[in-house]
């Protein structure tokens, strides 16, 4: 089975520098320095009943994203609220994913930053209830990737930019492969992280998951997770791992901000633990449900 693409169904109208217009008449120059280069960051909030989940989260993620790339924010917190507050509003949304992007601005071509030119801030919103119950009762298959995760000293991985080639690529093999993700490696060959999420496994009721040490983006929903652990008793371990423990492992699953906890049954063809979701990953999704 197919992961559904949540990109799918823009809504009718967007917000670009600040300005509401129809998504069909938005326009960026063809000189941005995001388009060129892929020199800016983004974030995706989830729309739980009108309202962001965890904004003060993201926002202090976005502001270490453009410190890490010398990009001057040019708005406050709460201007970026009421943005999506007033795009949600605009799209009649209640229920959805928002995409913030922050690019550079459009400059001369080059490498070399332009220090006068103000950032491009595009939002647009997509309808999003969740993905079909049918996948959490299934259950993921995924690959292990060829293509690597850079590592922290090449890539910020505190960064959330739009460069996703890697992402991409690896997305790509999982597709050829007949699976609906794949889990990336650090260069040295420890486990990392997913094309756009964070990985947990299970082993004897403690959870484990990579260390920051591999150069894995610090999710939301990761760390929203391991604060679930804790108040559930569960123990839990990062660090560095290898893909075989991946395969010795009861359960496995994903994590980001469309997926909540997403459950994994099958890596590079071989099944995990029953080859059904497990218990852990179960009472950690209905935990996360009634925090949201």
């Amino acid at each position: 089975m197919r992961t559904p693409d949540v990109s799918s169904d823009v809504a009718r109208v967007v917000s670009v520098n600040g300005r509401l217009q129809p998504a069909a008449d938005a326009r960026v120059s063809i000189f941005d320095r995001g388009l060129l280069y892929g020199d800016g960051i983004f974030e995706t909030f989830r729309i739980y009943d009108g309202r962001p989940f965890r904004f003060n989260d993201h926002w202090r993620r976005l502001q270490r994203s453009t410190r890490s790339i010398g990009l001057r924010l040019p708005h406050t917190a709460a201007w970026f609220h009421r943005q999506i507050d007033t795009l949600l509003d605009a799209n009649l949304l209640t229920d959805a994913l928002v995409r913030l992007t922050i690019t550079r601005g459009a400059g001369p071509a080059g490498l070399e930053p332009p220090t006068t030119v103000a950032p491009t801030i595009i939002l647009f919103a997509r309808p999003f209830a969740g993905y079909p119950k049918i996948l959490y009762q299934r259950g993921l298959t995924v690959i292990i990737a060829s293509i690597r995760r850079p590592p922290p000293s090449a890539t910020p991985p505190y960064a959330k930019s739009l460069s996703y080639l890697g992402g991409i690529l690896a997305k790509r093999e999982a597709v050829q492969r007949g699976a609906n993700d794949a889990l990336l490696l650090s260069v040295e060959g420890h486990v990392c992280e997913g094309t756009t999420s964070n990985l947990f496994f299970v082993r004897a009721g403690t959870l484990y998951t990579p260390s920051v040490q591999t150069g894995l983006l610090q999710g939301i929903t990761r760390q929203v997770v391991l604060e679930l652990a804790r108040r559930l008793k569960i123990p839990v371990r990062q660090g560095l791992f290898l893909p075989k423990t991946l395969l010795a492992a009861n359960e496995l699953f994903l994590t980001n901000t469309s997926y909540e906890v997403m459950p994994v049954v099958k890596v590079d063809g071989r099944r995990i633990g029953t080859g059904k979701p497990g218990p852990v990953t179960r009472r950690l999704h209905q935990a996360f449900q009634r925090a949201r």
